[in-house]
């Protein structure tokens, strides 16, 4: 008799719609930092400070590449990130260190709050590489990698008890973290599909499937109900704001005043001014920072900043989507409010009344209240306001103007700051 054996094996394959992504990443790119002790410290190191003063962070400057490094030695012992990080549980941190000259079982550390890691490092006898990193300087690079057991927020921070002449430099901070993949109305979720919901971005699942926006509120995907869609995403399809292209698009911040020491590149700068109040004649206005936030000023009465905004493409119909954020100190007075002017023309408001904040021809998409504002105010409520208007296609001059009264009593005190940004399409 011949018997026949057979093995069969099976294999189950669970297929979950989830991946890991890039949460945030620091210091990944080829850029030459200047040193600063002012105003726009944390621009000019990609945000990374010294911990223990208001300096920039301690760097080399590389001529192959053309780079520059956060770089921790005896005399500068840590760094730190000027803005704080979330990490969520299960999440996943990486980053290159660089080591150069003489270490002797010495260590760096990784801290965010209280969770810390620490690598000790003894260099050899000879470097096993002196090309890739700064110009011909002898090295060993150690990529780091390590979990995040419970969800921690703070600052993160280098460090190091070199006692020697040996160096470490930062490189390749990358913070990533796995996620489903859900349905755009779930915050999480068990599946990609619109009925494995388990918590909603907007209000709470019922038979696991969240539920839509009310009347006249719009559906940003990932984010929850809002007063409008995002300039990029003018279509509403299938409930949901979605992508559309843009012919044109301007956006205007003020960091770009102090990446320089000195003066700002006379081309950017010349766009902007002050607007006087004539009565109350106010020259102290300037770019100041609140935070991590730089504005263009802080206004009070009847003074504001304008811009010119230089259309240099030829189109024949468009509307303009207009975002501006204002940084309102100590609430607007009763009666009082800010302007908006295209052309000297007016085109909307903020304006307070007897219960609340209302808009004209503007809606309030959010109203933050920040963590952080400048000495002697004791409140600041960020107030992001959108629009779109029809204006002919030229160049046009924008206007933020406070309508602070000298009747109010506290017209003295409270003040705006504004940041301005347009988007055409």
């Amino acid at each position: 008799m011949i018997l026949n054996s057979h093995l069969m094996l099976c294999c189950l394959f669970i297929y979950l719609n989830a991946q890991w992504y890039q949460q945030s990443a620091y210091l990944i790119q080829n850029k030459l930092f200047i040193e600063s002790t002012g105003l726009g410290t944390t621009y000019q190191t990609e945000g990374f400070i010294n911990s223990t003063q208001q300096l920039s962070a301690n760097f080399i400057n590389c001529a192959t590449p053309n780079t520059s490094y956060i770089t921790l030695n005896s005399k500068n012992t840590s760094a730190q990130k000027d803005s704080p990080q979330l990490i969520p549980s299960g999440g996943i941190i990486s980053f290159d260190l660089y080591f150069h000259d003489n270490w002797l079982n010495e260590a760096v550390t990784f801290t965010i709050e209280s969770f810390y890691y620490t690598y000790t490092y003894t260099s050899p006898t000879t470097y096993p590489s002196s090309i890739g990193f700064c110009n011909s300087t002898p090295y060993e690079v150690k990529t780091i990698n390590f979990t995040v057991t419970s969800q921690v927020s703070g600052y993160i921070k280098f460090s190091t008890n070199v006692a020697g002449n040996g160096q470490v430099s930062i490189r390749n901070i990358i913070f990533s973290q796995y996620k489903m993949n859900c349905f755009p109305t779930c915050s999480t979720c068990t599946g990609p599909e619109y009925n494995q919901c388990t918590t909603c971005y907007q209000g709470y699942p019922t038979h696991n499937i969240c539920p839509q926006c009310p009347l006249n509120l719009f559906y940003r995907q990932n984010q929850g109900c809002k007063q409008n869609c995002p300039f990029s995403e003018q279509k509403y399809v299938n409930g949901f704001c979605q992508t559309q292209l843009q012919s044109y698009h301007i956006s205007a911040g003020f960091w770009q005043f102090v990446i320089q020491s000195s003066s700002p590149p006379p081309s950017i700068f010349s766009q902007y001014s002050l607007i006087y109040d004539p009565q109350n004649i106010d020259t102290s206005p300037q770019v100041v920072q609140n935070g991590p936030t730089y504005l263009f000023g802080i206004f009070k009465l009847n003074s504001g900043p304008y811009r010119f905004i230089i259309i240099s493409r030829n189109l024949n119909n468009y509307l303009i989507g207009l975002k501006i954020q204002l940084l309102i100190f100590d609430n607007i007075p009763l009666g009082c409010g800010v302007q908006i002017k295209i052309n000297n023309t007016y085109y909307g408001s903020i304006f307070s009344t007897n219960s609340e904040v209302l808009s004209h021809k503007f809606k309030i998409e959010e109203v933050n209240i920040q963590s952080t504002c400048i000495s002697p105010y004791i409140s600041c409520q960020l107030y992001k306001l959108y629009g779109s208007f029809d204006i002919p296609p030229y160049s046009f001059l924008l206007t933020v103007q406070g309508n602070y009264t000298q009747s109010q009593s506290l017209q003295k005190t409270q003040k705006f700051g504004s940041w301005m940004g347009c988007k055409l399409y």
